[in-house]
């Protein structure tokens, strides 16, 4: 694998996790128990337990060890994505709603669906505003 392609699973993946940790907080709507990563011909899950234990203990299963060397990611990276999924953040809910119904919004969930696939088939997109709705009524 080339290294710009290593750089843009890199990156991606890191967005992913990212966006996941405000998805993670406490909603009163069923939780996913598996997160699928698609790039291209690559697919691959990562089970949100698994996440979890990363965010509270630091420990890396072999699922998200694997997700990690595959992006090269490096202990300094891990510990910042660590400090960001236990980060807590005092958002009002429409404020995130807004962003995600705007056309740059739209734009960036679409792009993102491309890579993180609901196992349903679904874009990750649609899931994400029907949890902002569960929030944001």
């Amino acid at each position: 694998m080339n290294g710009r392609i290593r750089q843009r699973l890199k990156q991606l993946g890191l967005v992913g996790m990212g966006l996941l940790s405000v998805l993670l907080t406490p909603v009163s709507t069923k939780a996913a128990e598996t997160i699928s990563f698609v790039y291209s011909p690559f697919q691959r899950s990562l089970s949100v337990e698994s996440l979890e234990e990363f965010a509270r203990t630091g420990q890396v299963n072999p699922d998200l060890d694997f997700l990690f060397r595959l992006a090269g990611v490096s202990e300094a990276t891990q510990a910042q994505l660590r400090q960001a999924l236990v980060a807590r953040a005092e958002i009002d809910p429409i404020l995130p709603s807004r962003f995600f119904y705007s056309e740059v919004g739209e734009d960036v969930l679409n792009h993102m669906g491309h890579y993180i696939a609901i196992p349903q088939g679904l874009n990750w997109r649609v899931c994400l505003a029907l949890s902002l709705d569960s929030v944001c009524p």
